[in-house]
């Protein structure tokens, strides 16, 4: 698994989208419980520099997905959103 995941990695990184991508796998990783899809979409459109919600800055949820390179996933029936693999 550990090539793989440096290989997706690396090729996340040259992405533009390669920021997004960090901060929802840093979302992910970090969150207490559950996170769910809107909740992920919100998060994401926070500024951390100044703590403000750019309503502007909400990114649809298959943006996110495909971005992401297979590493997460979305269970349709609950709208949860977790890593493909437990690894």
């Amino acid at each position: 698994y550990s090539r793989a995941y440096e290989d997706t990695m690396k090729r996340i990184k040259s992405e533009p989208s390669a920021v997004l991508v960090l901060k929802t796998i840093s979302w992910i990783a970090l969150i207490k419980r559950p996170l769910l899809t809107e909740e992920l979409r919100y998060a994401l459109a926070v500024e951390s520099r100044n703590e403000t919600f750019d309503p502007d800055g909400l990114t649809e949820i298959e943006v996110i997905l495909s971005a992401c390179a297979g590493l997460i996933t979305i269970e349709r029936q609950t709208h949860l959103v977790r890593f493909i693999h437990y690894t």
